[in-house]
Parts: C-alpha cells; structure tokens; sequence
C-alpha cells in the first residue's frame, strides 16, 4: 500500500477510473492485513509505515485505510498508543 502513490504520483488520473481501481485493490487488500498474523513489534512497524504512505499520499488514495484505521491496529488501546 506504501507504494501507491509513488507509483501513480504522475499518471493522469482524470477519468476517475485509477481512482476506483485503487480503491477495489484496498478493498482486497485492508482485509488481508486486519487478519494477518503478526506479533506487536511487526503490526506496530507496518502501521507506522502506513501512516506514513497516508501522509505522503498527494490524492488521499489511501483514505480506505484510514477508515480501517482501528481494526489495522487491532484494538483501540493500540491505536491509541499509536496516537491516530
């Protein structure tokens, strides 16, 4: 996900239809990272890296995965910690 925007940052996005496809590949993807596997340490890196890709994102493409922002943490006691 950290990738998106660094990778579409110059594509003319105008018709909207990037804008969808982005937002069907988040769809799929935000389910597989709430359910994957992964001790504190890992979660809490990949979440770090995530609010980075949504601060850098210069379209809000990864808005998807701020709305999931709770359940990406897993708990709101993380989420809280993690100050988002």
């Amino acid at each position: 996900m950290e990738k998106i925007w660094p990778a579409l940052e110059h594509v003319d996005s105008s018709s909207g239809a990037l804008g969808s496809a982005v937002n069907k590949t988040l769809g799929d993807l935000i389910p597989i990272v709430i359910d994957a596997p992964a001790d504190e340490k890992t979660r809490n890196s990949w979440l770090d890296r995530l609010w980075q890709a949504m601060e850098d994102d210069g379209v809000d493409y990864l808005s998807p995965v701020g709305d999931h922002w709770g359940e990406l943490c897993g708990s709101p006691e993380v989420a809280s910690l993690l100050g988002r």
